[in-house]
């Protein structure tokens, strides 16, 4: 699988629907900014941009397991967040 990439922004996006992933495998990622800070929160209805989520700061790692259930990113960058994400199997 190829590495795909995403620009997460100040709106929640489901991560799953947009890029395509399947659900039970499991991804690594990156936030890619070099100051952006990206928001992670598993549920089925859109968060607010302020409701309690996962913190992945700029240049670090990240692991996503889509089980059925929308998961949620966004930064509060108005500048955006630039994510890279593939198949953990290839590591």
């Amino acid at each position: 699988m190829a590495s795909m990439d995403f620009d997460a922004t100040g709106v929640p996006t489901d991560i799953v629907d947009a890029l395509g992933l399947t659900s039970g495998t499991r991804y690594t990622g990156q936030n890619v900014s070099t100051t952006a800070t990206l928001f992670v929160r598993e549920a089925a209805a859109m968060p607010t941009m302020h409701a309690r989520a996962f913190k992945v700061e700029a240049g670090s790692p990240f692991t996503l397991k889509p089980e059925g259930i929308p998961l949620w990113v966004w930064t509060d960058d108005p500048n955006g967040c630039p994510l890279v994400l593939d198949n953990a199997a290839w590591s």
